[in-house]
């Protein structure tokens, strides 16, 4: 299971990093696990993990501080993590965010990612 993406329909809203980065009430776009990719002259991108089959980041991970939430999909225990980067190193994809001394990467929202629900043109979909 991932989220998918359609390629070039993203117009850069950003709703999605809103509606991940919501935590405790708040909304702060620099704690989303979903990053759009807005670049002057350029169609806006989605940035957001795409689930690898074999996950280079969790094979990195010298704590094993990722773990499976459910099949294919791993969340990382802040409690465990000790921010070492090795998982942002490697991923290929770029799709591991840092913010405030906290490694971030979508898990999902436990099988039902709020961002694919709330993207006003439905650029992310959730694939089985």
């Amino acid at each position: 299971m991932h989220i998918g993406v359609k390629p070039n329909a993203c117009d850069g809203c950003e709703i999605c990093e809103l509606i991940c980065s919501k935590q405790d009430g708040r909304f702060n776009t620099k704690r989303a696990k979903i990053r759009v990719i807005n670049e002057f002259y350029k169609i806006p991108e989605v940035n957001v993990c795409r689930q690898c089959e074999d996950p280079a980041c969790v094979a990195s991970c010298p704590v094993d501080a990722f773990e499976e939430i459910s099949p294919g999909v791993y969340a990382i225990d802040q409690e465990t993590c000790t921010q070492c980067l090795a998982c942002v190193d490697a991923c290929p994809y770029g799709s591991i965010f840092i913010w405030r001394e906290k490694v971030l990467k979508c898990d999902l929202c436990g099988g039902s990612p709020r961002c694919t629900v709330y993207c006003p043109k439905h650029v992310l979909e959730l694939v089985e």
